[in-house]
């Protein structure tokens, strides 16, 4: 009876989250022999599980099981990229001109003007022609496409 007692306690410990290595270990020995009491029965599927597991999941882990393998020249031709790209940026850092051909053009125009297509215009006149040939050219290529029988209308110019 004291026995029962004993393995009582130590199931509530064990419940608890309370019990060594070694409590659970005898726990798990009362419940894999054969002498287990008629009111502690009820446990003994948990025990038995865990035990059939633990023996069909045995493993013996080594450094070979745990260690992950290296590639030595994975990691040599990593390193050497590696430095090869901060050797280009410094290349390009200390080599490329400074402030040499970064002129912006000169776009400036006086007076009143408009701008068009990267062309200063100051004569009213020029700008209506301009903008009458755009207009134009697109009220044809919208005729072109409204009376097509094809999709795409295709542009030769």
């Amino acid at each position: 009876m004291n026995q029962c007692e004993d393995i009582k306690l130590l199931l509530e410990k064990y419940f608890e989250g309370n019990t060594s290595l070694s409590e659970e270990e005898s726990l798990r020995n009362y419940f894999m022999s054969d002498m287990v009491a008629d009111n502690l029965l009820k446990y003994k599927p948990i025990f038995v599980f865990f035990a059939e597991s633990r023996e069909n999941n045995a493993i013996e882990y080594s450094a070979e099981h745990i260690a992950i393998p290296v590639n030595r020249k994975r990691v040599i031709i990593r390193a050497l990229t590696t430095v090869a790209a901060c050797g280009l940026i410094l290349l390009g850092i200390f080599l490329l001109p400074k402030g040499q051909n970064t002129a912006i053009p000169d776009l400036s125009c006086s007076g009143t003007y408009i701008m068009i297509e990267g062309e200063c215009f100051n004569d009213p006149d020029l700008v209506f022609l301009h903008a009458e040939q755009t207009l134009n050219d697109l009220s044809l290529l919208f005729e072109n496409f409204s009376t097509s029988d094809s999709p795409a209308v295709e542009l030769n110019e």
